[in-house]
């Protein structure tokens, strides 16, 4: 998104300014506003969590605690990790794969869940460490 908004949005000239939106921004000098952060833009993205307590993200699935299957969660990407909400309280957090089709579980998400997913999930098995 970032990068659309800077190599097209941004240098294309614009229908209601008539200018290039860059251009302008760089004339105004807009300074922060005091005591407020600065505006992020951020991709949120909403998925359904399916009965093995997953949601795909960009090709890879991260698991959310078993009590969300069936609900709709929203993802964001933030600094290396994605964040994952259910009507805007955090239920997960996992460091993001720079790997296609990885499953990125955390056990715990699993633990007291009524439902299959619990029996059909393989977890890694821990390894050793080696002194």
């Amino acid at each position: 998104m970032q990068h659309w908004i800077r190599t097209v949005a941004d240098v294309r000239i614009h229908g209601t300014i008539h200018e290039q939106p860059a251009g302008r921004f760089a004339k105004e000098e807009l300074k922060p506003h005091q005591h407020r952060p600065g505006y992020v833009l951020e991709v949120c993205q909403m998925r359904k969590v399916a009965s093995d307590c997953l949601v795909s993200y960009e090709a890879s699935r991260y698991s959310v605690p078993w009590k969300y299957i069936s609900q709709i969660v929203a993802i964001r990407e933030q600094s290396g990790n994605i964040q994952i909400y259910h009507q805007g309280q955090s239920i997960a957090e996992h460091p993001k794969t720079s790997e296609k089709h990885k499953l990125i579980m955390q056990p715990d998400h699993y633990q007291g869940s009524p439902h299959l997913c619990r029996n059909r999930c393989r977890f890694p098995k821990k390894s050793k460490s080696v002194a």
